[in-house]
């Protein structure tokens, strides 16, 4: 069954599966405000991040398992369902089980988070601009692999075939990869900046990548 998650801002911001048709199928309070909400392409699981935890549901409501976070801010899976990314005080990577697999701390707080379908990608919005990560075959280890330095706050980024930012001025950078982002040739495509106000303003290629082994 094909099912969208909506997190609704209430006293007790429950998270709430529903059926194509509109109808709900489920509701689950979480106590405190829900930031974020992601759903694997399956539709079978759907995380979830509060200020406070990290929440893994799948379509039957049940609660697959918790984890505790600091200002949680973002959350993704993978097309596969066997990486999820939260973002907040710090990066965490969790496989399927809710084991952590990578925790990174960064210089500045984490505002969303976004990963490639393989789950070898991960891109995050920071007060300090775009960091991306690549993670080895095993997808188990993350090295920064590539950042941009927005020179304001930005607000969100996803991930399709390349990454889109949005920054609160209405600027956004976008990088865009014929092979897509976290394919073996790598990341060798261009990022532009611009601005609602001017032309573009940054326009240059990203380092290439060996491939991977």
């Amino acid at each position: 069954m094909l099912f969208a998650v909506l997190a609704l801002g209430s006293l007790i911001c429950p998270v709430t599966g529903q059926e194509i048709s509109g109808s709900e199928v489920w509701r689950s309070g979480v106590g405190d405000p829900v930031m974020a909400v992601a759903l694997s392409e399956d539709g079978l699981y759907s995380p979830v991040i509060t200020e406070r935890n990290i929440y893994v549901y799948d379509q039957n409501a049940t609660v697959l398992w918790r984890y505790p976070v600091s200002h949680g801010k973002g959350v993704a899976v993978s097309s596969d369902s066997e990486r999820i990314a939260a973002a907040g005080d710090h990066l965490l990577l969790f496989d399927r089980e809710g084991n952590i697999i990578w925790r990174y701390k960064p210089d500045s707080r984490i505002r969303d988070v976004a990963l490639t379908a393989d789950g070898r990608t991960i891109c995050t919005a920071t007060d300090a601009g775009l960091r991306v990560f690549s993670l080895n075959k095993e997808r188990t280890v993350a090295n920064v692999s590539w950042t941009f330095d927005a020179k304001d706050r930005i607000k969100s980024v996803s991930v399709d075939g390349g990454v889109r930012v949005s920054l609160p001025a209405g600027r956004r950078v976008m990088y865009t990869s014929s092979a897509g982002m976290g394919a073996s040739s790598g990341l060798t495509e261009r990022v532009i900046a611009e601005s609602r106000r001017s032309s573009p303003t940054t326009d240059r290629r990203l380092p290439q990548h060996p491939a991977s082994r």
